[in-house]
């Protein structure tokens, strides 16, 4: 378990590095107790006393048990000698890799990230050397066979997502210019709509022609009425005292 959840417990934020770092615990565990693969338990008696055993000693409170991990990885001299030194044979070529996902989880207050620890187990694993069964077979596939078509798979399904994201992005180029198309189509419609309206009210409408602006005087009915000849065309006239003929 990593130390910020051991010290703090419930209140602790539980985070990606903090499983990371779980991870690595588990790698040390399986290193220090066990002689080999196939859940091969180590037996020899100085097992029982190895630092690394504090981890699950039950007298210890969590925050001992957190102050414990954070003082066997704290430098690489303390690692070497609680932690590294007891190591059983089989995992002897670990050690290094051990040593260096030690540094991500001390070297700074920075959030470990899968991609960091991946860097670092890759590659170890190309490092390590072949396993033959008792007839002298290889027990797994070439490593750097198996990482290059892990690689190519990688590149492969980068580039299946670019171009994917480029087709999506060249669909949605098109449909947008299509859509500006459209709204230019329309304007143009529009346009010609407005062109055409006006020019039939231009063929339909007669000139305007300058009516006679008449004053009409309130005197009794027999009272004459003058006109002025103004030049002005019809219109409402806002003074009620006026009239149009």
């Amino acid at each position: 378990m990593a130390r910020e959840i051991l010290r703090d417990g419930p209140k602790a934020e539980n985070r990606p590095t903090h499983d990371l770092e779980s991870l690595f615990y588990v790698l040390l565990w399986i290193c220090s107790n066990y002689s080999g693969p196939n859940n091969a338990v180590r037996e020899d008696k100085k097992r029982k006393n190895m630092p690394i055993m504090m981890w699950v000693d039950t007298v210890l409170t969590l925050d001992q048990i957190s102050d414990t991990k954070a003082g066997h990885i704290s430098s690489e001299e303390y690692f070497t000698k609680r932690v590294l030194n007891h190591y059983a044979p089989y995992f002897q070529d670990l050690k290094a890799c051990s040593n260096e996902l030690r540094c991500l989880f001390t070297a700074s207050d920075t959030d470990v990230t899968h991609d960091a620890m991946l860097v670092i187990l890759r590659r170890c694993l190309l490092q390590l050397k072949p396993e033959y069964d008792s007839e002298g077979q290889n027990d797994y596939t070439d490593d750097e066979e198996d990482m290059e078509i892990e690689e190519q798979d990688d590149e492969e399904n980068e580039a299946e997502v670019a171009d994917e994201d480029m087709e999506i992005q060249e669909d949605g180029d098109e449909e947008n210019q299509e859509e500006e198309e459209e709204e230019e189509e329309e304007e143009e419609d529009s346009d010609d709509g407005m062109i055409i309206a006006q020019s039939g009210l231009g063929l339909n409408l007669r000139p305007l022609r300058f009516l006679p602006y008449t004053k009409v005087t309130r005197v009794p009915p027999r009272a004459a009425i003058t006109t002025y000849p103004i030049g002005r065309a019809r219109s409402s006239s806002p003074c009620p005292q006026y009239a149009h003929a």
